[in-house]
């Protein structure tokens, strides 16, 4: 359960150090 939520933070973390960038690589696949 720790991993999982480590990652979870990781990836928040990422997300909001460089919104734009870090949303369009999670989202880019789905697209």
């Amino acid at each position: 359960m720790t991993t999982l939520t480590e990652r979870l933070t990781l990836y928040e973390r990422l997300a909001r150090l460089d919104r734009p960038i870090g949303i369009l690589l999670l989202l880019w696949p789905t697209l």
